[in-house]
């Protein structure tokens, strides 16, 4: 087993593990989200937050698609940007629709 790390994905069996693990999810839908991400949308709002928490954890270059041609870590950049107008009261209602 070649391992290069301590990490949890830094072996070549977990890397390929994480590979074959994720081959169905669907990483265009995450990226799309992001992509696409209206503000002015109150429905886009759970949904970017869900984007967000699952580029946290799976954007990494041995977990996500091997082959995308796009670094995955703009989309993590794009989706905190997201994250911080959703927080932004001059921008949208957000916080403002949450249960107190």
């Amino acid at each position: 087993m070649g391992a290069w790390g301590y990490e949890p994905w830094e072996t070549d069996v977990s890397a390929d593990w994480f590979a074959q693990g994720f081959k169905g999810v669907d990483f265009d839908a995450i990226a799309h989200r992001v992509d696409n991400f209206d503000s002015s949308n109150e429905h886009h709002y759970d949904e970017i937050r869900c984007a967000a928490f699952v580029l946290q954890k799976l954007c990494n270059p041995y977990i996500w698609r091997v082959n995308d041609e796009e670094d995955p870590r703009s989309l993590i950049e794009q989706a905190i940007v997201h994250l911080d107008t959703l927080i932004d009261t001059d921008k949208t209602p957000f916080l403002d629709m949450q249960d107190k």
